[in-house]
């Protein structure tokens, strides 16, 4: 649980279905936020039916020979890969100036 206000948004990048909270709970990592297991505490969550972009990506009766959209499932994984290096480039950043240059200057984008 945490104040919104001291909250990140997601990332509008992620539309769709996919990947969107594992970035956004990645990015709570990257910023220092920490995370508790609270033993004595539960959150309830409201079942729903599959969204009109779960269906798309993930739905058996969806194309592809795994279901879903191959395309969508690549261009989420490619988008999660390039929102995982640029996480570690603004961390190199922070953690020091001179390093992040150095990072920066060796590393290569994701596509």
């Amino acid at each position: 649980m945490g104040a919104r206000s001291l909250l990140p948004p997601f990332d509008i990048r992620f539309r769709g279905y996919g990947a969107d909270k594992v970035a956004w709970c990645l990015r709570l990592h990257t910023l220092g936020f920490r995370f508790h297991v609270m033993p004595t505490a539960f959150a309830v969550d409201a079942p729903h039916a599959r969204s009109a972009d779960w269906q798309a990506s993930y739905s058996p009766d969806a194309r592809g020979p795994q279901g879903g959209m191959p395309r969508q499932r690549l261009r989420i994984q490619g988008l999660f890969e390039r929102a995982k290096w640029e996480m570690a480039m603004s961390q190199a950043d922070i953690s020091s100036p001179s390093a992040s240059r150095v990072h920066a200057s060796s590393a290569t984008a994701p596509p």
